[in-house]
């Protein structure tokens, strides 16, 4: 997900997030479907957040392996070599993916627990409506 698309994703979400006592029953429909759109999205985005892991750990491997090899440079613990390789400019740009990915799936783990917290406000406001009505 780019970062324009967090950005829309963000706006959609407090579009969505906003009910008032009129549409706070179409709200209690609509949070169900949306909650699981979201769960969907986190999936997907948790997945390719693996990925990305993967692929920086397999650089790290490779680039480790050539500077043991071809490297004229004496590396004397492996935190010679990590620095070494985290200056890299193919290995930076991998772990700024994996940055922003794990950005992303933080968002989305606080908008899950954002609509979760909803949906049980919004079935107090909906009993409180019941019986507000019911007293009248």
């Amino acid at each position: 997900m780019t970062s324009e698309e967090l950005e829309n994703l963000s706006k959609l979400v407090r579009s969505k997030a906003n009910f008032t006592e009129d549409n706070i029953l179409d709200k209690s429909l609509e949070m169900s479907s949306i909650y699981f759109r979201y769960l969907e999205l986190y999936t997907s985005e948790m997945k390719e957040l693996k990925k990305f892991e993967a692929d920086r750990e397999m650089l790290y491997g490779t680039l480790f392996l050539d500077l043991k090899k071809n490297s004229n440079i004496e590396i004397k613990t492996k935190g010679d070599a990590d620095t070494i390789i985290k200056a890299n400019a193919t290995y930076y740009n991998a772990s700024l993916e994996v940055s922003h990915q794990e950005t992303v799936v933080k968002y989305l783990e606080e908008v899950i627990d954002m609509y979760k917290k909803m949906t049980y406000m919004i079935g107090n406001i909906v009993s409180l409506i019941k019986i507000k009505r019911g007293l009248q």
